[in-house]
């Protein structure tokens, strides 16, 4: 069994290996002159990331069988990152729709599996 401590020293090595700088996003409504709503993308938080290709689990591959025609992307997130489905997140002026959150057991990162939209 991992130790609190060991899993503590685990995330942070892992961590140490995001080299990107990663905006949560929330779409929240703004009021538009003609009385309706307009959708607005607001940074709710700024973590450490990094991105790679989709993986080799069954979740990823679950998720990825959803995409058609378009590259997937893992962006790899701090485990303590708040973040759901509904969010976006931007990285390099690029923007990521998330289709799904990988969970592990001791939950070292959050994998996050995403399309580019553009």
């Amino acid at each position: 069994m991992i130790t609190d401590s060991e899993l503590d020293d685990i995330r942070a090595v892992r961590e140490e290996n995001m080299p990107e700088t990663v905006y949560v996003q929330n779409l929240a409504t703004n009021p538009d002159s003609g009385g309706g709503d307009t959708g607005v993308w607001q940074t709710t938080s700024i973590v450490n990331g990094r991105i790679g290709s989709v993986g080799k689990s069954a979740e990823e591959k679950e998720i990825a069988s959803r995409m058609s025609n378009v590259i997937g992307y893992t962006v790899f997130l701090p485990s303590e990152t708040v973040i759901d489905e509904t969010c976006q997140l931007q990285i390099n002026s690029r923007q990521f729709q998330i289709l799904g959150i990988v969970r592990k057991s001791h939950n070292t990162a959050l994998r996050v599996v995403c399309i580019e939209v553009k």
